[in-house]
């Protein structure tokens, strides 16, 4: 099972979905998802192993639930920032940063397109919505009542895991600020 870190408020959900609209990388489930499907967020990095056994197994959560990346924790990360760069100028960010999270290579080089901005305001909303603190335990994933799990997922069957959390948590529950 998946235990929970903490609870965000109302507010820094606000910020996250906005910023996630505009910055996130909306991962596709392999079955699809339902029309109203919950978005969940995941703040993590290419390069990082501990992201990369939660972000492998995106693609197979239940279609009621939306995954979007938020590329976070590499401003000190070369390679992550490489990833990052090579998702967001990908045709497809979302099966580009899948392939790396599934043993692709990240490139030698940065790709060149305009990244930095989306990559940096990813980075400033794991910042002001509290996700990040002064911690640098990737990955960070946020349920939709805004509870929030720091770190892998183990387990025999992770994507199972993480369907049955988030649906524990799919209900929206107002945190003390």
């Amino acid at each position: 099972s998946i235990a929970t870190y903490g609870q965000l408020g109302s507010t820094q959900m606000q910020n996250i979905g906005v910023g996630a609209n505009a910055v996130g990388i909306h991962v596709k489930t392999s079955r699809g998802n339902v029309e109203k499907a919950l978005k969940f967020y995941v703040f993590s990095a290419p390069g990082c192993k501990d992201c990369a056994t939660v972000d492998s197994h995106l693609p197979e959560v239940s279609t009621l639930f939306a995954p979007v990346l938020m590329p976070a924790g590499f401003t000190e990360n070369p390679e992550a920032m490489r990833g990052i760069a090579s998702a967001y100028c990908a045709q497809n960010a979302d099966i580009q940063w899948m392939a790396m999270a599934n043993g692709l290579p990240i490139p030698a080089g940065l790709a060149s397109c305009d990244w930095i901005d989306r990559a940096k305001a990813s980075e400033l909303i794991s910042i002001i919505s509290g996700v990040q603190g002064d911690r640098q335990i990737w990955p960070v994933i946020v349920a939709p009542n805004g509870a929030y799990h720091v770190g892998p997922i183990v387990g025999p069957n992770p994507a199972y895991a993480l369907s049955e959390w988030l649906f524990v948590n799919s209900k929206y529950v107002a945190a003390t600020p």
